[in-house]
């Protein structure tokens, strides 16, 4: 996961470098010229209208703070979120562990229990 984190932030660092004046909204308006105006209309619409505020907020921000933004939240899940050779499973869900009971191995004919 840290590898998909820094891959972002490092998408993030290039679009801030190549195309420092794009903004999403600009992109989309490039590509299809009703998008925004369709989504605009879809929004006040529904049952949410002041959705709209908030997509305008993420349309006009600079291109590179959304790889950022998602780079940043990759990170910390990886950093708060723990592996399965750091932490057991019991101990993830909040048991104690206990021991299992032994088990038994057939060699040679004979049934010996494991320590």
């Amino acid at each position: 996961m840290i590898v998909q984190g820094i891959a972002f932030l490092g998408a993030a660092a290039a679009t801030a470098l190549f195309l420092p004046g794009l903004t999403p909204g600009g992109l989309l308006a490039r590509l299809d010229p009703t998008f925004l105006a369709d989504l605009r209309g879809l929004l006040l619409r529904s049952p949410f209208p002041w959705l709209w505020d908030a997509v305008l907020l993420l349309l006009s921000a600079p291109m590179w703070t959304l790889p950022a933004a998602a780079g940043i939240l990759v990170l910390a899940i990886a950093k708060i979120r723990p592996t399965r050779e750091t932490v057991s499973w019991a101990r993830w869900l909040g048991r104690r562990e206990t021991k299992a009971a032994p088990t038994t191995r057939k060699t040679g004919g004979i049934r010996r229990t494991l320590p």
